[in-house]
């Protein structure tokens, strides 16, 4: 058998395997945004203020939310909510 005939044979094993899965957010990293709804202070309308992330968002993934293990950008599921003034 050829070197890369080998090669593509464990490729495939490692994959089936899930070997090539990152362990942090399993290929999927996701995180939920809580943001809330304030009066604008200069006139009518909204501002939307966002509170921060949990400690384990913080752990598991960077600023700019992506998974600090395979760099994938995560999914961003976003919660409004009425603040009080």
């Amino acid at each position: 058998m050829r070197i890369s005939g080998r090669i593509v044979q464990l490729e495939r094993a490692a994959k089936a395997s899930g070997m090539g899965v990152c362990r942090l957010c399993y290929g999927r990293p996701r995180v939920t945004i809580h943001e809330r709804l304030i009066d604008a202070p200069n006139g009518p309308g909204c501002s939307r203020i966002r509170d921060p992330l949990d400690a384990e968002d913080q752990e598991r993934l960077t600023a700019d939310l992506r998974c600090r293990r395979c760099a994938k950008p995560a999914e961003v599921l976003i919660l409004l909510r009425p603040g009080l003034n």
